[in-house]
């Protein structure tokens, strides 16, 4: 059953006395991330400071001139695929290190984090891919959403010039935005759940060095399956720590990161291990159970095929 409770009670038994490496891992990620964002962060500080100036000289042509400002395509696109890179590389790397976590009582070491990094170019492709996956549906539910609005606006525009004629309330006409309004509510409903959808792929190829990226976004979508509002849930779980992290100025994410990281790969291991139980969807020794040499002869059997392989 996927219980909530259930898996932060085992991350936070697991945590008992193993919070050293996590909070390391938690302050050397927060360094690299606050670097990586560190130029947004110098842009909007800038914007912020010319809108002030332009409030109070009430002449808005500097701000408006600071906003248009653009970056280069080329330099856009090296910013993007090094900001891929190093978040890919980290990503994978934690959760290699998070798995191995919860899978063996909290006694992981530093090492397992950097044995991570070692592949870093999946790291990549994993991020490249997650990425391409979410901004198709992106792509194509903000069509339905743009559309949608068109619609909306050329029936209030209908409603303005009939309530100006027959003398209709506008109220009466503006009931058919209700059901536009809720159909983009369930566009957006069906993006989180992709992205929920897509949110194992991280671990599995983290978890399984011979599965191809693409192979790991199909099984994330298939271990998933079914769990996506539990998932969501368990996600909002932390939002309350959340901000209650951020009333101490950061330091709070300190203990908060490894406790929802060590959560998350509890509640990773439950989704393969109830797949296995019903579809032996995916049939390879796992990097928690195999040693180097096994692991690296490892062969994945996804989607159907179930020939060759161990059983987890």
């Amino acid at each position: 059953m996927f219980s909530i409770h259930a898996f932060k009670r085992d991350a936070l038994r697991q945590l008992r006395g193993h919070w050293g490496t996590p909070v390391l891992l938690t302050l050397i990620l927060g360094a690299v991330y606050a670097l990586l964002n560190a130029p947004t962060i110098v842009q909007y500080a800038d914007q912020l400071s010319v809108l002030l100036d332009s409030v109070k000289t009430r002449d808005y042509g500097a701000f408006a001139a600071e906003l248009s400002k653009t970056q280069s395509p080329t330099l856009a696109l090296a910013v993007y695929l090094l900001s891929g890179l190093i978040t890919g590389a980290l990503g994978l790397a934690v959760s290699r290190y998070y798995i191995l976590f919860s899978a063996d009582s909290g006694r992981a070491s530093f090492g397992t984090f950097l044995e991570g990094l070692c592949w870093w170019w999946r790291g990549l492709l994993a991020y490249l891919w997650h990425s391409l996956r979410l901004g198709l549906w992106a792509l194509v539910l903000a069509g339905g959403a743009f559309a949608l609005a068109g619609i909306a606006l050329f029936v209030a525009l209908a409603a303005g010039a009939a309530s100006a004629l027959s003398g209709v309330s506008l109220f009466d006409h503006a009931l058919f935005a209700f059901p536009t309004l809720a159909v983009a509510a369930g566009l957006y409903a069906v993006f989180v759940n992709r992205a929920l959808a897509y949110s194992q792929v991280f671990n599995i190829v983290a978890e399984y060095p011979d599965i191809s990226v693409i192979k790991a976004l199909d099984a994330s979508v298939a271990i998933t399956k079914g769990y996506c509002g539990r998932l969501f849930l368990l996600y909002l779980s932390f939002a309350g720590w959340g901000a209650l992290s951020c009333l101490t100025l950061g330091a709070g994410f300190l203990l908060l990161w490894p406790y929802a990281s060590t959560t998350l790969a509890v509640a990773y291991r439950f989704l393969k291990t109830n797949t296995l139980a019903s579809d032996a969807l995916i049939r390879i020794p796992s990097a928690a159970q195999t040693s180097d040499a096994t692991r690296d002869g490892a062969k994945a059997i996804l989607l159907g095929d179930k020939t060759g392989g161990e059983s987890i």
